[in-house]
């Protein structure tokens, strides 16, 4: 539908005075026929999917304790309403009003936030408005509906966020606005308009609304990650466009473009006209069992985000994690599966990069963990999770870990607390086809769903049966993995970054056979100089850059074994991304299999260690080389 100057406004006055734009002010009777199609979006997804893209607040266990009543201008309580609408923005360091606990009583009288439109962002002015405009009443945003001083209740409405989101009658989502003060958008009449026309091949982008989401600083920001997974629908207001998207994949796009045939009066039927489109966003599918292959997509997606301040990485993904939490055991620890500890552990970096640090005055315990790839700024490469993916019957690697070490959470109070990373726990049990299988799970026979095969590390017996669990009929499993019971509440690992474990150490020198960008792979060499590995380099300050190549500043290095691997030697299976050394002239490729231990390399502050990289050697230089024993503390 063309959006010309007149078009769909709430501020059809140029940014009104604020007791004008709250206090009952109306837009001109042109724009009423605008209004009228966003909420003809919305009852036709209640009349089409109902309770399916917003919650009802009888079956929420999750909702506001206050929201915004954009009629009377005040904040109230939550359980005040029935439903509310969520507002998702870039904050950008805007100087906004905020509710604490010593002003959240006189912003509880009416009209009270008629006194400080000031010091209310145009963003958050216009949601208000919209908000009222479309016909409901209340809104929540968080800067005025989490009193910013109170640490309990303001931990726990951000471990919860994702469910605030999810449990919204509508997200209205900022997504053109570089900050909190750029407002909703020119579309709709939010602010001076232009009219664009756009090539075929440049509208074709618009229509899926990922491309200038992927372009804008709201689609870049770590916060607004979750927000839009959760959102069950919402409205985007892009530069040029207006889209609806709700939890069916549909879409319907007021699109500001010189169209002939969508010009003149704007219409139900014409904002119809463009055909709704189905596509998989970024969103989560609530499952009963962990899906690692989902959560490593949704993670390396996070990985690419950008935050003002290093210490909100964790507090922007705890609502994301406490909602995954519920179908992994052991919940997410710091951005790793608990249930997949020992193959979380095994990320690597695209390129070098510096550690994020959340303040140079803080202790070791407040400081984000080196062994996890939320500390590392950037894109990170998880391909290495696809041996923990073996358990899904649709998903085929050839890579096969198996643990070495027992890991442990070392809490505050200084207790360790075993971290339960047993999803491989029945994949050695249920390669014969018989056998007492976990509660709900049964066994089918893989020739009857046409199934593919297994990589060749799997039994011959394994070759024909397969599994099903009775809380999903549709998907196949190479084995059963331990769930979540239903009904149970789950012991969750305690948050720490310090984890313990015993484990073999060695060591052994290195030489950097990388030129520097992209990243930088280093080979290891045992005492008697044989190639024996290589290492993948993250942090910057282990290397001295030069122009088009890197040494590193100290070739000695104590390697700690966690885990052992093998890959078939067979170039079907596209194992380049991680497997770095396959094509390097000194490593044994005799035999259908290659075996190598996985290895961090670690480096000693005050009687705590921290990754500086990990890397792989081969099986008989590990065997071959001196180890002890030790006692590490990772942090």
């Amino acid at each position: 539908m063309s959006l010309s100057d007149r078009n769909l406004a709430i501020d059809s006055y140029r940014d009104p005075p604020w007791h004008s734009s709250l206090a009952g002010g109306r837009p001109i009777p042109e724009y009423h026929a605008h209004l009228e199609i966003v909420k003809s979006w919305l009852r036709l997804c209640d009349e089409q999917h109902g309770s399916q893209c917003h919650a009802k607040k009888e079956d929420s266990d999750i909702w506001p304790l206050w929201l915004i009543d954009v009629v009377e201008c005040c904040i109230v309580d939550g359980n005040r309403a029935t439903r509310y609408l969520t507002l998702s923005y870039v904050w950008g360091g805007v100087h906004t009003l905020q509710a604490t606990t010593s002003n959240i009583e006189d912003l509880q009288q009416p009209r009270s936030l008629d006194q400080f439109g000031d010091t209310l962002p145009k963003t958050i002015r216009q949601a208000m408005e919209f908000t009222r405009l479309i016909g409901e009443q209340y809104i929540w945003i968080d800067q005025l509906c989490i009193l910013q001083d109170d640490a309990l209740n303001k931990e726990f409405q951000i471990d919860h966020m994702a469910e605030l989101y999810a449990n919204s009658h509508l997200t209205l989502v900022a997504a053109s606005g570089e900050s909190a003060a750029s407002g909703l958008g020119r579309t709709l009449g939010l602010g001076p308009s232009e009219t664009r026309r756009w090539k075929y091949e440049q509208y074709s982008k618009i229509l899926h609304h990922g491309w200038p989401l992927q372009e804008s600083t709201w689609g870049s920001r770590g916060w607004t990650f979750q927000e839009n997974i959760f959102a069950r629908r919402a409205i985007f207001f892009l530069k040029y466009t207006v889209d609806f998207r709700e939890g069916e994949g549909l879409t319907w796009e007021c699109e500001h473009a010189g169209w002939t045939d969508l010009q003149g009066p704007v219409t139900l039927e014409k904002s119809l006209r463009l055909k709704p489109h189905r596509g998989r966003f970024d969103g989560l599918h609530h499952r009963s069992w962990p899906d690692l292959y989902e959560y490593t997509h949704l993670a390396d997606t996070y990985a690419k985000r950008k935050f003002t301040y290093p210490s909100d990485v964790i507090p922007a993904f705890s609502g994301f994690a406490t909602v995954v939490g519920k179908s992994f055991r052991g919940g997410i620890l710091y951005g790793l599966p608990a249930l997949f500890f020992d193959v979380a552990l095994l990320w690597q970096s695209p390129r070098l990069a510096t550690r994020r640090v959340v303040s140079s005055h803080s202790g070791i315990q407040t400081q984000l963990p080196s062994w996890s790839w939320v500390s590392w700024p950037g894109q990170v490469n998880l391909a290495l999770w696809t041996a923990g993916c073996e358990y899904l019957e649709l998903f085929s690697t050839s890579l096969v870990v198996n643990p070495l070490v027992k890991w442990h959470i070392i809490t505050s109070d200084n207790i360790r607390v075993a971290i339960e990373s047993d999803y491989h726990k029945y994949r050695h049990l249920f390669d014969a086809a018989d056998g007492e299988l976990p509660s709900g799970w049964s066994r089918v026979v893989r020739d009857a769903i046409r199934s593919r095969k297994r990589p060749q590390s799997w039994s011959s017996n394994a070759e024909s049966y397969a599994y099903k669990h009775s809380t999903d009929a549709r998907t196949i499993f190479n084995y059963p993995i331990p769930l979540v019971e239903p009904f149970h509440i789950d012991a969750i690992t305690p948050k720490s970054n310090l984890i313990t474990c015993r484990a073999n150490r060695a060591w052994f020198s290195m030489v950097v056979e990388r030129s520097l960008h992209p990243s930088l792979y280093t080979s290891i060499f045992d005492s008697n100089k044989v190639w024996s590995g290589m290492l993948d380099i993250v942090y910057n300050g282990l290397v001295n850059k030069g122009s088009t190549s890197a040494t590193v500043n100290n070739p000695r290095c104590e390697l700690i074994a966690i885990s052992t691997g093998s890959v078939l030697q067979d170039p079907r299976y596209d194992i380049r991304s991680w497997f770095k050394e396959e094509r390097h002239p000194r490593r044994p490729n005799t035999g259908t299999r290659y075996y190598f231990y996985n290895v961090l390399w670690i480096e000693w502050v005050e009687g705590i260690a921290f990754r500086k990289a990990l890397g792989r050697v081969h099986k008989a230089a590990w065997d071959a080389a001196e180890r002890e024993l030790i006692d590490v503390i990772l942090g």
